[in-house]
This record gives C-alpha cells, structure tokens and sequence, in this order.
C-alpha cells in the first residue's frame, strides 16, 4: 500500500514529541498507528515478485522515493508521460478515508516514499498472463493507470479533475 510509511514517518515524528494531533485528527487506533510507524520502521519489499514482473514488464524499478517522483523518472527515461487515477492506488484503510476526505493531505502523505513496492508498465497484452503468474497468498498487482505519449505524470480524481503534488517525492541532492 503506498503512503503508509508517509503517515508513519509523521506519526512516529509527532509521537517522539509526546504529540498525537496526525492520528487524532485521521482518527487512528492505537493499532492502527503501530502499523503504520512500522511500515516506516521496518519495510518490507515485495522480492518475490521481482521474478514475475522482470518477465513480463517493459520498464520497471523500486518505488521508494515517491510514486510521482520515481514515476516521472521512468517516464523520462522512457520518453514517455503518465495518467493515475488517485482511487486506483493501492492504500490501507487509513489513507482511504484520508483520500476520501481531505485529497491535499492523501498527496502530501502519498508522495512521501519509503514504500518500497514495484512499479511497472506491462503491455496490455501481458497483463492477464502476468496476474497468472503471482503466488496465491500475494496481493497481487494493482493497475493504477495509463502510460501516453505526451510528457509528465498526472494523477486525476474520480471527476477527472487534477490533483495537485506540492511534494513530488523524496530529493537526495
């Protein structure tokens, strides 16, 4: 799920403060927090489908600094753009009903990085035999939009309308 390390970083910062305001004002249990601090903490990338998507994608690499950040990096690389839907990504409960409530805030924890899953394009012809493929206990993979020809990554709301990164993604320079 993407953002979860976001909100965990921030969680985990506050909570070092003797703060609590993120999870009061998300609303999140005491176990709920725990998990997502650890996905900050200790996060574990998905390996095992290195194989799987190696086979079958066209371009992929590690999301780790920020699904926009490393998103326009393999389109610039690739001469190519970028359409997301905002409800086609994969997010835990909590950032659900951050993206259904507040979508300013889902960006600015979505963007963050540290989630460490796979991102890929697959050619549509490959996409049922690559499904085919995962492990039955895996989540599997989550189509979250569209590769075009015109430049940049753009992420669109269920209305069409364009949601906004202030923070594209981690910077290490």
């Amino acid at each position: 799920t993407l953002g979860d390390a976001g909100l965990g970083l921030k969680l985990h910062a506050e909570a070092r403060e003797g703060r609590h305001d993120l999870r009061n004002r998300w609303r999140l249990n005491e176990r709920d927090a725990r998990l997502l601090i650890a996905r900050y903490l200790r996060p574990i990338p998905r390996l095992d489908l290195g194989c799987i998507v190696r086979e079958f994608a066209s371009a992929a690499m590690d999301l780790s600094d920020g699904l926009i950040k490393d998103l326009g990096r393999m389109c610039r690389a690739s001469g190519v753009g970028a359409r997301i839907e905002a409800a086609a990504l994969p997010v835990s409960a909590s950032l659900a009903r951050m993206r259904a409530e507040d979508m300013p805030a889902f960006a600015a924890h979505v963007s963050v990085g540290d989630d460490y899953e796979i991102l890929a394009t697959v050619p549509v012809a490959e996409i049922e035999a690559m499904r085919a493929e995962r492990q039955p206990d895996d989540n599997g993979f989550r189509r979250i939009g569209t590769v075009v020809a015109e430049p940049g990554v753009i992420v669109t709301a269920g209305d069409d309308t364009i949601v906004p990164f202030d923070h594209t993604g981690w910077d290490h320079f």
